[in-house]
């Protein structure tokens, strides 16, 4: 089974940034930080800490 949001969520937790992570997936990296928040709230939980 293939899921889109858990590939994205992956990728930026490899990458250790929602930009790398977009530049790798060629998305941008609001819709990086879109899809790990469906994620988030789909699962009722944090899976990556933000920080400026």
């Amino acid at each position: 089974m293939f899921n889109p949001q858990l590939s994205v969520f992956v990728c930026a937790a490899d990458c250790g940034s929602f930009t790398k992570a977009a530049d790798l997936l060629f998305i941008s990296p609001t819709a990086v930080m879109k899809k790990i928040n469906a994620l988030e709230a789909h699962l009722n939980l944090t899976l990556i800490e933000r920080s400026p």
